[in-house]
């Protein structure tokens, strides 16, 4: 979800039925990572990454791709 503004803002929410927070919290930091790498090659606005299970079994190059396929729905 992206919300255009003047600062940049983001925010991971990941499904609660991902049974354990290991795996849970290992999804965040993979996002926060592949974000931190990338924020200053998206706009600026406010986005919300929502993972699902599908996402834990994905791994950090699956996620990096999918980040790009994002990022140029956002920067379009």
């Amino acid at each position: 979800m992206f919300l255009e503004c003047d600062e940049r803002k983001f925010g991971i929410l990941v499904d609660k039925k991902i049974r354990g927070g290991v795996k849970r919290n290992k999804m965040r930091r993979r996002i926060r990572e592949i974000y931190r790498k990338n924020k200053y090659k998206l706009k600026k606005g406010k986005i919300i990454f929502l993972l699902h299970r599908s996402a834990i079994e994905a791994d950090y190059y699956a996620l990096l791709n999918e980040f790009e396929k994002m990022k140029g729905l956002i920067n379009e």
